[in-house]
């Protein structure tokens, strides 16, 4: 008996035969009549084999619509009720099969993305293992001779049915056994309020998306997500799965990274670098501290212990009342790890499952609160976002995948390998690390949303608007783009492997060159007479990133600063003498430090704060810095002159990546996805006047002006996510 019965044009095998292949990959055996061996009669054997196969799919094309053949299998699928179409061009359908709907494998071919290809099979697998699951049972009963099937009947006949039923369980034999119904998976589709989306896409910083938006409750029962409307402030929504509805929680503006406490009566969140807890129940958010950078996933676990994923650092413990964070964890440098996050507390409270994501990809760890030891899970290579589910089972994150594994908690090893369980989940970006959007509960249930990882291309925006595509390849980049000094080449970071590169593209001649291909390559800026480039490099073996320069045309990284904490390059002053830098404190947060390229003097801060401070650019004479500080409570433009304290506001309402235009009279920055000028005035003190929109779309952050004034910029794809995909009991599936 095989699972897939499939029904086609003969005439069109080798054009079928790559989806048979494709769905045998996915572990189903599929029958086709290219299985008839010779001698038998084609009628009984397709006949036979229709009536074993759980499903029928049948390819619509203009060939098949014709052959009565694939008409009559095709109604024996749909009398039976199963019955899958598929169209693999446009044809006209049948009239009794039009109310089925064909899902379209239009240009489809093995190997290549097709998200319609993706949703068939996650349908198939849905209808597959759709129905409950009848398993026998083994029963021990007295051997009985069975009676003659005639003398049932005469029976039957003749005495009435009490009779019956007493001779029935009475001489009933061991091949009578009863059964035992396993409960099947069972999905539902959320959709969001009317103007709602998921904020992953909704203008954020981070236009990939920086953390996935939602959370499930360990028993299951709540599930929550950020979302706001078009050009909104996004608010976290509680939704219990009892209730029809989703409810707003009060006082969680601009609240990204929601998790749930153990009880699931809590949820806590980082707004900036504060981390908060408010109550399911009512009341207003309570500050429990900060963490003084963005974290990286956050774990609830017995005893009031929050663990948070590290920015450049290791695991982060903090308690959920109020404290101050401890560090849990070092990475390891000889094996290149940047940092530990995506924390899992284990059901024993006393274990955490982790992230630990190099420059090459990441593997899954385990820390013992006890002894402070951690050590890496083998075979665990590429893996992300690990969860524990009651069942057993270990769910990570991999290549827009997740899998499912039998994870032994008294050793805390994979008990075998790991297998596929669905694909399709949507893929974010967060620092070097694809992140999926997705949520699972302990007792085995599971949220995600669906779609293929987002990318961007690299534009020309001219100061209304108008945006000119560069002649490149669509990508996922980020940390750039940054404009040579002549504006003819910019330089920038582009994710093709597990991390990133620098790439140069010349804009006049379409060359691309790429300069990295080895750990993490991220910032890159140019010096002053453009023949290199300074950028951080987190080369294995080091604790953090350091700033490298290397040749415009190539060559090898060579060492300009190693210092304790991670450093990132801004800008460079246009005569060549300073470099201005941010540092990552894990006290202080971001600061930001010069130093001469000259005399090689020790680096000093200009800004240094418990605030976060970043993103700075040098005005064309170096007289002035511009920078990004949430000293006020978010993120704004600042301008401090250099060698005072005279500091100035530029931006009113949120901004960041200020940028000066070749003049010096003009500061630009981004407020969400809107680009903003500011008018400088230096005659006698310098003075901004209020900040114009010069216009909106959808753009990152990240962006260089060429001197015309115009800007390159990224253009990120429109992605809007306004559904959730629910499976409850999905932990059921896992064979």
């Amino acid at each position: 008996m095989a699972d897939i019965f499939l029904s086609y044009a003969s005439e069109e095998r080798d054009r079928v035969q790559p989806l048979v292949e494709a769905l045998q990959d996915e572990g189903w055996s599929v029958w086709w009549d290219r299985q008839i061996s010779s001698g038998s009669r084609w009628d009984d054997v397709i006949q036979r084999e229709l009536e074993a196969a759980r499903c029928v799919i049948v390819v619509w094309t203009s060939k098949s619509v014709q052959s009565d053949w694939v008409k009559t299998e095709a109604m024996e699928g749909l009398e039976r009720e199963i019955l899958f179409p598929l169209s693999l061009e446009s044809a006209s359908i049948p009239l009794a099969f039009k109310r089925t709907q064909a899902r379209s494998l239009e240009g489809w071919s093995p190997g290549k993305p097709h998200p319609e290809f993706d949703r068939c099979i996650d349908e198939l697998r849905t209808f597959l293992r759709g129905t409950p699951v009848v398993r026998q049972v083994a029963v021990t009963h007295p051997t009985k001779k069975r009676r003659p099937t005639g003398l049932i009947v005469t029976i039957a006949l003749g005495i009435g049915a009490a009779a019956v039923a007493w001779w029935w369980f009475e001489f009933r034999t061991p091949s009578i056994q009863p059964v035992e119904i396993v409960p099947a998976a069972t999905r539902f589709e959320i959709m969001l309020p009317t103007e709602e989306r998921l904020v992953a896409m909704q203008g954020q910083i981070e236009a990939l998306g920086r953390y996935p938006p939602l959370a499930f409750s360990l028993d299951g029962s709540r599930l929550v997500y950020a979302a706001a409307a078009a050009g909104g402030v996004s608010h976290l929504y509680v939704r219990d799965l009892d209730r029809f509805a989703a409810e707003r929680i009060p006082g969680t503006e601009d609240a990204e990274l929601p998790f749930f406490s153990p009880d699931g009566e809590w949820v806590a969140f980082l707004r900036g670098n504060a981390v908060f807890r408010t109550s399911l129940d009512g009341g207003n958010p309570i500050e429990i501290g900060k963490v003084d950078y963005s974290a990286r996933g956050a774990a609830w676990g017995p005893n009031d212990q929050i663990v948070l994923g590290g920015s450049n650092i290791g695991l982060v413990g903090l308690n959920a009342q109020r404290g101050n964070p401890v560090q849990l964890t070092q990475q390891d440098s000889d094996r290149g790890e940047q940092y530990h996050a995506w924390p899992e507390i284990l059901p024993d409270g006393e274990h955490v499952l982790f992230t630990a994501v190099t420059g090459f990809g990441s593997d899954l760890g385990v820390y013992s609160f006890a002894t402070g030891d951690w050590r890496i899970i083998e075979r665990t290579s590429g893996a992300a976002q690990p969860r524990y589910l009651d069942s057993g089972h270990l769910v990570f994150f991999r290549n827009g995948a997740l899998f499912a594994a039998p994870f032994d908690l008294s050793s805390m090893t994979l008990s075998s390998s790991e297998t596929p369980v669905l694909k399709n989940v949507f893929t974010g970006w967060n620092a070097g690390l694809d992140i999926g959007y997705f949520a699972t509960s302990r007792t085995g249930s599971l949220v995600y949303a669906s779609g293929t990882a987002a990318t961007n291309r690299l534009v020309i925006v001219d100061r209304s608007g108008k945006a000119t595509p560069i002649p490149a390849e669509r990508g996922r980049f980020g940390y750039g783009p940054s404009l040579s000094p002549d504006g003819r080449r910019l330089a920038i970071s582009n994710r093709i492997r597990g991390s990133s590169d620098l790439w140069i593209y010349e804009l006049d001649s379409k060359r691309r060159v790429r300069l990295t291909d080895d750990d993490a390559n991220i910032y890159p800026i140019w010096n002053a007479d453009g023949d290199r480039l300074i950028f951080s490099l987190y080369a294995t073996g080091s604790s953090s990133f350091d700033l490298y320069s290397i040749r415009a045309d190539g060559g090898t990284p060579e060492l300009l600063l190693d210092r304790e904490y991670g450093q990132s390059p801004l800008s460079m002053s246009r005569d060549g003498e300073l470099l201005a830098f941010r540092e990552d404190h894990p006290i202080n947060g971001n600061d930001i430090y010069l130093m001469s390229l000259t005399d090689k003097s020790e680096p000093y801060a200009l800004v240094a704060t418990r605030a976060i401070e970043r993103d700075a650019s040098f005005s064309p004479d170096a007289r002035f810095l511009a920078y990004v500080s949430n000293v006020s409570g978010r993120d704004e433009v600042y301008v401090q002159e250099i060698g005072t304290k005279t500091t100035i506001p530029v931006s009113t309402d949120g901004g960041r990546w200020p940028r000066w235009s070749k003049a010096g009279n003009e500061l630009f920055y981004m407020n969400g996805r809107s680009m903003m000028a500011a008018a400088i005035d230096v005659s006698l003190t310098i003075q901004a006047a209020e900040p114009q929109k010069l216009f909106e779309g959808n753009y990152e952050v990240w962006y260089d002006v060429l001197p015309d004034n115009r800007f390159i910029m990224l253009e990120s794809e429109p992605v809007v996510l306004t559904q959730l995909n629910l499976v409850l009991g999905w932990a059921t599936e896992f064979d």
